[in-house]
């Protein structure tokens, strides 16, 4: 069994380098590929995947793979927003620049609508997971010219952080309790 495990995680290991090295690295360079730009940030789940697997020896369910492949994915589209005039100068062909900055803040919103559906209907830690609603209200709030984009773009740490915060002590709170 230690020898599968160790096949399972050296295998997650190798794509998430390999994942990493085809983002950037030419011929593939999925940086400058539209949707595979925001799709290669499942790299950022990998080493989750693996401490998951580590303590349970399984894998975590397709709903929350699919739930944080979506939260991902948004965050790569509304990270690359500010950078759409620089990208098209530089022909990096991204998810942002083809879809514009309205229709990629949309997009945002439906894939963070996307995961915050998927959390909430697992019903772990219900009704606090109402609060991951924030995300998708995020670019609606930016479309509406209520916040700039940049200015939204400086406070998301602190919102992942306080969202992070508050889940973190749910889950500890609910560990110690059962």
């Amino acid at each position: 069994m230690l020898l599968a495990n160790n096949m399972i995680i050296g295998l997650l290991l190798f794509f998430f380098l390999f994942l990493a090295t085809i983002y950037s690295a030419p011929p593939i360079r999925l940086k400058a590929t539209v949707f595979f730009d925001s799709l290669a940030n499942v790299l950022y789940l990998i080493p989750g995947v693996i401490g998951y697997y580590s303590t349970t020896n399984t894998f975590p369910s397709l709903v929350y793979l699919l739930a944080f492949t979506s939260w991902v994915m948004a965050m790569h589209v509304f990270s690359a927003i500010p950078d759409i005039h620089v990208d098209k100068k530089a022909k990096l062909y991204t998810t942002a620049l083809f879809l514009g900055r309205k229709y990629a803040l949309l997009y945002c919103a439906v894939l963070w609508g996307i995961f915050s559906l998927l959390i909430v209907q697992s019903f772990v830690l219900f009704p606090y997971t109402l609060l991951l609603f924030v995300y998708p209200l995020l670019p609606i709030v930016v479309l509406g010219n209520r916040i700039p984009l940049e200015t939204m773009y400086e406070f998301f740490p602190f919102i992942n952080s306080l969202i992070g915060f508050i889940f973190f002590v749910l889950i500890f709170v609910t560990k110690i309790n059962a």
